[in-house]
């Protein structure tokens, strides 16, 4: 017989907030040179809809999210925000959801940078 320990699990109604405020904190904890690109980057909010799928997909019968989850969708979520970064390096865009991206506000090597790092 083993000793299991108990799965810590949240609702799913507030997974995707969790998830969010990951994705935040781990931003804002980014050190200098890449601290106000991560603001720049946590200032933007996309739909999520990656870590909104993968926390549907990992919610039991009981509406209950694994904590894991949350950390798994944070971590989806800011591996997409590198590849919109590095993406609008290549198309060289102006712009990402309305606002300067990231190379166009900091210039193309803190932006591959800021986009190596996340």
């Amino acid at each position: 017989m083993t000793d299991r320990m108990p799965v810590a699990r949240i609702p799913f109604g507030t997974s995707a907030d969790a998830a969010r405020d990951a994705v935040r904190s781990c931003l804002d904890r980014a050190e200098p040179p890449i601290a106000e690109v991560a603001r720049h980057l946590s200032a933007q909010t996309g739909k999520g809809l990656r870590a909104s799928l993968l926390l549907a997909a990992s919610s039991g019968a009981d509406g209950q999210v694994p904590a894991a989850a949350v950390s798994a969708a944070a971590a989806l979520e800011i591996l997409h925000l590198a590849t919109l970064v590095h993406d609008d390096i290549i198309d060289d865009a102006p712009t990402r959801r309305g606002q300067p991206s990231v190379q166009s506000r900091f210039g193309r090597k803190a932006a591959v940078l800021g986009g190596d790092y996340l």
